[in-house]
């Protein structure tokens, strides 16, 4: 397992039980969300370019256990040529608020159909997110975010996207959040991998 993710996990889950105060709201799954990405690196073999773009995101809740959620991030890459690369999913999930608890903390997992482009080239497939949200104060919200699983066809080959997300939510006024987003994902052909590493979102998020 990479030891990436694994610090990753272990700070997320410090950081959710550590926190002495009671947080009385509930996690809103209704929010709509822009940021811009604002750095990274984007790793080809042994090269290495820099990363910008943008981001738009939303989820919304059906239920009280189900909602659905949509993702795009646009990527510009600069390496003298410069060129664009994107993914976008959208998903099906479910959620669950753990009870008991000092903290209100849902962890949820969604079903996706994902589009991938790099190069010119489209992939497509079925993809699996899973996470976990948590209100440590009840202004900041700390959450991960990791993609276990996605199975992605371009017209001659098939890879493999996985990764994760730590990010943080702090509310400035009840309805919006200033946002803040560290990621690294992989595509993987087998033989042949490309590094989204350390990427770094800025943005705010809409609650309604």
């Amino acid at each position: 397992m990479d030891q990436g993710f694994v610090r990753a996990l272990v700070v997320a889950l410090l950081l959710c039980f550590a926190s002495p105060l009671l947080a009385a709201d509930k996690i809103s799954w209704n929010n709509l969300s822009l940021a811009w990405i604002a750095t990274g690196d984007l790793e080809i073999g042994s090269s290495s370019r820099d990363l910008k773009g943008y981001r738009l995101a939303g989820t919304a809740s059906l239920t009280d256990f189900i909602f659905v959620g949509a993702i795009v991030n646009s990527y510009h890459v600069a390496d003298g040529s410069d060129f664009d690369m994107s993914t976008q999913q959208i998903g099906v999930g479910a959620r669950y608020s753990l009870p008991n608890l000092p903290l209100p903390l849902d962890v949820w997992t969604s079903l996706n159909y994902e589009r991938l482009s790099e190069g010119g080239e489209l992939a497509t497939g079925p993809g699996v997110d899973l996470g976990v949200r948590a209100l440590v104060y009840p202004a900041l919200e700390l959450a991960l975010a990791v993609k276990p699983w996605s199975d992605l066809n371009f017209d001659s080959y098939d890879v493999e996207y996985t990764g994760y997300e730590l990010s943080a939510a702090y509310s400035v006024i009840p309805s919006a959040a200033l946002t803040l987003a560290l990621g690294n994902h992989t595509s993987d052909e087998g033989t042949y991998k490309i590094r989204y590493r350390n990427v770094v979102a800025l943005g705010v998020r809409y609650q309604y």
